[in-house]
């Protein structure tokens, strides 16, 4: 989740080893290079996709359309192009750690984490795969303190959650009310026999979720309840995602009660292969009881079947300690 921080990224590494032989393939890649530099993704997998059917083993052009899918949130076809990078280049560490990126873009932590292992494992001492999982545990440990948080209200388990949001923030002995720092990963090359060339394009993503800095605090609870909502929809989590919003929500007149409309949300979100929702610019105002929020922000669907952009205005109220969904509107496209 992103809450007005433009600058909250991740890059992922690019690397391109280029032998002699392979001149031809090298200028198809600068050519890629080029067009990913300037934007231009769509030309840039044109481009790929022709150098990898007129030469499959090609494994610098697998790379570079990997790094385009990515860019344009392709996510799947990402995943199949470093692979094939992986089969005909099976020493490299720098497409395991870009496929976990994606696996943590995709909601997998575990799955990141694993591919994280088998970058280390070809490239010890790999400083951007060891920064990453280590990331990626701190995520993994703050995902699982959020889930008995909602078990049980606990003041030394709060406190532990609290300091962990700050494990990375050199400011740790500043009010915890203030935001953490945000994790960037650096564009480091590795050596090899080849020349090594960093192209200069940026591929931004994910490592830590914007979760609440605090539980103590009205804003951070319900920054979490609204975490927890758009991960249960991503993960394709039925249970947590219905959970989310409150016994009497009324959906809008399209839905004839809120079982239809529970009916509806079941079919529409169990078919779809995979679900990514990405929420930006996020604006809450609270009511003068402080006992309902409205939150406002752009929302991102991504899926197999649908893409969308729309604005979303949510109204959330407290409900036994938690904060419950009771509106949902969209009210642009």
């Amino acid at each position: 989740m992103t809450i007005k921080a433009p600058n909250r990224v991740l890059y992922v590494l690019m690397l391109l080893l280029l032998c002699p032989w392979q001149a031809q393939a090298n200028s198809v890649a600068d050519q890629a290079k080029q067009e990913l530099a300037l934007g231009r993704i769509d030309a840039a997998s044109d481009l790929l996709r022709k150098q990898v059917q007129s030469v499959p083993d090609d494994y610098q052009a697998w790379f570079l359309l990997g790094v385009a899918h990515a860019r344009s949130q392709r996510y799947h076809q990402a995943i199949e192009a470093f692979r094939r990078v992986i089969e005909l280049h099976a020493d490299l560490a720098e497409p395991h750690n870009n496929l976990a990126v994606i696996y943590n873009e995709l909601g997998d932590v575990k799955a990141a984490i694993q591919e994280l292992e088998k970058s280390l494992q070809k490239h010890p001492g790999y400083a951007v795969a060891e920064e990453n999982i280590g990331d990626l545990y701190v995520k993994l440990a703050l995902q699982y303190y959020q889930k008995a948080l909602q078990e049980k209200d606990d003041h030394a388990l709060r406190l532990r959650y609290t300091r962990l949001l700050h494990v990375r923030d050199p400011r740790s002995g500043e009010s915890i009310n203030q935001e953490p720092q945000r994790v960037t990963l650096k564009k480091e090359p590795v050596k090899g026999q080849n020349k090594v060339i960093t192209p200069d394009v940026d591929l931004k993503a994910e490592v830590l979720e914007d979760v609440a800095k605090s539980v103590v605090n009205q804003r951070d609870a319900v920054l979490a309840a609204i975490e927890n909502w758009r991960t249960a929809w991503q993960s394709q989590n039925l249970k947590d995602y219905f959970s989310a919003y409150a016994d009497d929500y009324v959906p809008t007149s399209k839905h004839a009660s809120l079982a239809a409309w529970k009916i509806y949300k079941q079919r529409v979100i169990t078919h779809k292969k995979y679900i990514k929702v990405h929420l930006s610019d996020l604006s809450i105002v609270f009511s003068e009881n402080n006992k309902t929020a409205q939150i406002r922000f752009k929302q991102q669907f991504q899926s197999d079947t649908y893409n969308g952009n729309n604005v979303k205005v949510l109204k959330l109220e407290q409900r036994q300690n938690t904060w419950k969904i009771i509106s949902e509107i969209s009210i642009s496209s």
